[in-house]
């Protein structure tokens, strides 16, 4: 969902409308509608945190970029190989 809609639900909300009004209105979920307006009443904010939800990464960027050398560098060893010299690297 786009900052735009969001921002649409939250001022047909704020004019008055009811959240099944709301949600009929701009053609989302009475859940979604919901969730965003309470969303904005205790954060104050319509933006979504979803961009920091998931796994952390095992490799930094710097663990990654000397992985990508020791292939580049020996692509015709075994997986066990490259492994232990990745580890012996960390």
């Amino acid at each position: 969902m786009s900052e735009f809609q969001r921002g649409m639900i939250v001022g047909a909300r704020s004019s008055g409308g009811s959240v099944t009004e709301t949600a009929n209105l701009l053609l989302f979920a009475r859940s979604t509608v919901s969730a965003v307006v309470t969303a904005y009443t205790k954060e104050g904010k319509t933006t979504s945190s979803k961009h920091n939800s998931g796994r952390n990464s095992k490799l930094a960027d710097r663990d990654r970029r000397v992985l990508k050398r020791i292939v580049a560098r020996k692509h015709k060893q075994s997986l066990s190989e490259i492994t232990s010299e990745m580890n012996s690297h960390l």
